[in-house]
C-alpha cells in the first residue's frame, strides 16, 4: 500500500492577493500532524512507502481564478502519478483550507480515481456532516486524532474488513448523536510518543533549510529550528479556541526519553539547534520543569528552546527560572484580551494583576517578554478594545502582537457569531475566512476598521514607541530589528528604527544607509509601497524625506 499525504495551502484559494502593509511572511510550517500519523502507519507490513505532497511550497500568487488554482493542484499532483496511490490522507485544520481542500480533493479522485480518500483535522472533525454533504470525492473523514483510528482503519481497507472504528466516518455509516449533537469522536491516542522514522517520508530539507523566524532573540541571529510537540490537551475553556476539538481537555505528556530522542534526531541529522514548543498548554507544572530540566542537559551546542505561548495562570517564577535556564531568552504569554469583562465572556480568566508581575519579574532576570491579544470578541465594544491596548501599555512587555478575533468551527466563539447572525454555518463562510483577518462586519465594528486598528496599535507599541528605543537599550534594538527585516525585508518602520538607532548612537553613515534602503524599497517594493498610508506616525524628519520622494515618483 502506497500512502501520500497531502498538506493543504494554509490560507486556501484567494484571488487577490494582498501587496500592503499588513502582509505576512511566507514560511512553511512542518505538519506535525501529518509527521505523527505516518509514524503511526509505517511499520504495518502492507504499508510500502509513504509520501508528502506540501502545497505550501509552491506560490500561487499568479492564479487569479478558481481554473488556475486547479491547473498548478493538479500539475503538482499529477507529478506523483507513477506513485500512484492506493490512500490519501489529507490534512483539513483550518477553515481558510477548506477552498483549497475541494479542489485538492477533485484532483485526487480525478487522477487516482481507485484510490481512497481520508480527511482529518480540526475543521473536518468539526464540520464531518457539510463535508460529506458537499464533497463526493471524500471517501472517509476522522472526527479526533488519528494516531489510533488511521491504522485500524487502513486494516479495514488492506484486509477488506467492514469492522466499526470509533471516530471514523463514511458516508453510508455516518455517526452522529441528535443528544450530543456532534458526530462520534475517536478515543484520544493515549500514546503520543513519536515514531522517529516517520521523518524519512518528509522532504525535511523544506522545514529545516531557510527557516529564520522573529523571534526577539537578544543574540541577533537565527539558528535551524524546527517546532516540537511535548503534550496535548488544554483543559481552559476558551471560547476562541479549536484545539480541544482533536487533542481533547485532557493533558497528555509524550515521554522524555522520546522527546529527547527527537531533539537529538533533529540535531544530528538535520542540524537543528533550536526548537518551538507548540503544546498547547504546559500542564501540570511538574511535568513542564521535568520537561525543561531535560532539555537543559542536551548535549547540543548553542542549544535554545523558544516556547510559542504560555498561560499566565499556570506558570510562576520558577517556571520562569527554569525557561531562562534552558537557554531560552523570551517569555510569551497569551493574555487576549485586557477587559476584564471580556476575559470571564471568552472564559480564559486570565489573572492580568499576575500577568503584570511575570513580566516585570521575567524582565528582571533578562528576559525579554512578548504578549499576545486579541480583538473583536462577540459582542466586545470598542471602548473595550481600547482597554486591552491600554492594559497592553501598562503590561509594559518588550513586543505585543495584536490580532483580530478569526471564529472557527467547533470553538464556542463560532457558534456565537452564528446566532449572531454575522456569519453563516456553512463552506460560504469558509471560503471567505483567511487565518488572520475578520471579513464580515458586526454591530460594534466593521471589518475593515477592526483589521486597521489592530494594525496600527502593533505599529505604534513596537515600532514608534519601541520598549528597547524608548530605554537606551540600543545594542539590543538593534538586533531586534536586524532580526526583523531578515524575516519581513519589507517593513519600512523596522528601519525607521534602525534608522532612530544609528542616530541615537551617532552611526550616522549607518543612518544614511538605512534612509537610502527605505527610499529604494518605497520606490520598488509593493508591500513597503502598503506602509505610505501610516507615513504620518513617522516624526517628521524621515516622513517629510519619504513624502517628498512620494510626490515626485511616477
Amino acid at each position: 500500500m502506497n500512502i501520500l499525504l497531502i498538506n493543504l495551502l494554509l490560507n486556501g484559494v484567494h484571488f487577490q492577493h494582498r501587496k500592503d502593509a499588513t502582509s505576512i511572511s511566507h514560511r512553511i510550517y512542518p505538519p506535525l500532524g501529518l509527521i505523527s500519523l505516518a509514524g503511526s502507519v509505517i511499520e504495518k507490513d502492507y504499508v510500502s512507502q509513504i509520501k508528502c505532497l506540501d502545497y505550501n511550497r509552491f506560490s500561487f500568487d499568479a492564479c487569479c481564478n478558481e481554473d488556475e488554482y486547479y491547473s498548478l493542484i493538479y500539475q503538482k499532483l499529477l507529478e506523483h502519478k507513477s506513485f500512484n496511490p492506493d490512500v490519501v490522507c489529507v490534512s483539513l485544520m483550518l477553515s481558510a483550507s477548506y477552498s483549497f481542500f475541494k479542489l485538492a480533493a477533485r484532483c485526487v479522485k480525478t487522477i487516482f480515481d481507485r484510490c481512497t480518500l481520508i480527511c482529518g483535522g480540526i475543521h473536518a472533525t468539526a464540520t464531518a456532516g457539510l463535508i460529506f454533504e458537499q464533497d463526493k470525492d471524500v471517501d472517509y473523514v476522522i472526527c479526533g486524532e488519528g494516531e489510533e483510528a488511521l491504522p485500524k482503519l487502513l486494516d479495514n481497507i488492506a484486509e477488506n474488513k467492514t469492522e466499526n472504528i470509533p471516530g471514523v466516518h463514511h458516508r453510508d455509516n455516518m455517526k452522529f448523536s441528535p443528544e450530543t449533537g456532534q458526530f462520534e469522536i475517536a478515543p484520544v491516542a493515549r500514546d503520543i510518543d513519536l515514531n522517529l522514522r516517520a521523518y524519512d517520508c518528509f522532504d525535511m530539507a523544506l522545514y529545516t533549510s531557510g527557516t529564520a523566524t522573529f523571534n526577539l532573540s537578544k543574540k541577533g541571529f537565527h539558528a535551524k529550528n524546527f517546532p516540537v510537540m511535548a503534550s496535548r490537551g488544554c483543559p481552559v475553556r476558551c471560547t476562541f479556541c479549536a484545539a480541544h476539538v482533536t487533542h481533547g481537555r485532557i493533558p497528555r505528556w509524550r515521554s522524555l526519553d522520546n522527546i529527547r530522542d527527537e531533539v537529538i534526531f533533529l540535531y544530528e541529522k538535520y542540524g537543528v539547534t533550536e526548537i518551538q514548543l507548540k503544546d498547547d498548554n504546559f500542564l501540570p507544572k511538574q511535568k513542564t520543569l521535568e520537561l525543561f530540566n531535560m532539555l537543559r542537559k542536551l548535549p547540543i551546542p548553542d542549544f535554545k528552546v523558544n516556547v510559542q505561548n504560555m498561560s499566565a495562570n499556570h506558570i510562576d517564577n520558577e517556571i520562569i527560572d527554569a525557561l531562562a535556564n534552558v537557554n531560552s531568552d523570551t517569555l510569551i504569554l497569551a493574555i487576549e484580551s485586557g477587559a476584564g469583562e471580556i476575559q470571564k465572556r471568552i472564559k480564559k480568566h486570565c489573572d492580568l494583576d499576575k500577568a503584570i508581575e511575570l513580566v516585570k519579574y521575567a524582565k528582571s532576570i533578562g528576559l525579554n517578554t512578548w504578549c499576545f491579544y486579541i480583538i473583536g470578541f462577540p459582542g466586545e465594544t470598542i471602548e473595550q478594545m481600547r482597554e486591552t491596548i491600554d492594559y497592553s501599555i501598562k503590561m509594559n512587555s518588550d513586543w505585543v502582537s495584536y490580532s483580530t478575533a478569526v471564529p472557527y468551527p467547533g470553538t464556542e466563539m463560532y457558534d456565537e457569531f452564528v446566532a449572531m447572525g454575522y456569519i453563516d454555518d456553512s463552506p460560504l463562510f469558509w471560503n471567505s475566512t483567511t487565518i488572520r483577518d475578520r471579513t464580515f462586519d458586526t454591530a460594534e465594528i466593521k471589518a475593515a476598521d477592526i483589521k486597521e486598528m489592530a494594525y496600527v496599535a502593533n505599529l505604534k507599541y513596537n515600532f514608534i514607541n519601541n520598549p528597547h528605543i524608548r530605554d537606551k537599550k540600543y545594542e539590543e534594538a538593534e538586533k531586534i530589528f536586524l532580526d526583523f527585516i531578515n524575516v519581513f525585508d519589507f517593513h519600512i518602520f523596522a528601519f525607521d528604527c534602525l534608522r532612530r538607532i544609528y542616530n541615537l548612537t551617532r552611526q550616522y553613515e549607518k543612518a544614511n544607509e538605512t534612509i537610502e534602503k527605505m527610499r529604494i524599497l518605497m520606490n520598488t517594493n509593493p508591500t513597503s509601497k502598503g506602509f505610505e498610508k501610516y507615513l504620518y506616525l513617522l516624526d517628521e524628519e524621515i516622513r517629510e524625506y519619504l513624502a517628498k520622494y512620494i510626490n515626485h515618483r511616477e
